[in-house]
């Protein structure tokens, strides 16, 4: 039997915030920023989409993932035909997050109705930091 989980976000243990950095980043594909969310033995998988951005593998580390996502941000930076930050404006609709003794597991949409995606980040409370881990 585990402890329910607590829905609702509290600005007191640095989730949101961590949440907020990590898009900030993300919409100004600042790959600095965006690589500091992450644990250092973070694992992932892409989304699923067409070359170039072909990733069908688990992508583990920090290295690979800066490796996948210089590819995914030079896209987004071309595509976006602009020439300065933000290259993209992710809005995450009906997040959720859940809180289970130092780990923290946020859901959300994104996309429209007709296209719509899904995304879930697992981050753990490190060093005082919650850094994405999955």
């Amino acid at each position: 039997e585990g402890r329910a989980a607590q829905p609702a976000a509290t600005a007191a243990d640095g989730v949101d915030a961590a949440l907020q950095e990590f898009l900030a980043a993300f919409n100004a594909l600042d790959m600095p920023r965006f690589l500091a969310a992450f644990a250092d033995d973070a694992v992932m998988f892409h989304p699923p989409s067409p070359p170039p951005r072909t990733f069908p593998t688990r992508i583990a580390g920090r290295a690979e993932i800066e490796r996948t996502f210089r590819v995914v941000f030079d896209q987004i930076r071309a595509a976006s035909g602009r020439t300065a930050p933000p290259f993209q404006n992710l809005q995450p609709q009906d997040p959720l997050i859940q809180r289970f003794d130092g780990v923290a597991v946020v859901t959300f949409h994104l996309g429209t109705e007709k296209a719509r995606g899904r995304r879930t980040l697992v981050l753990r409370q490190m060093g005082g930091r919650w850094r994405i881990v999955h």
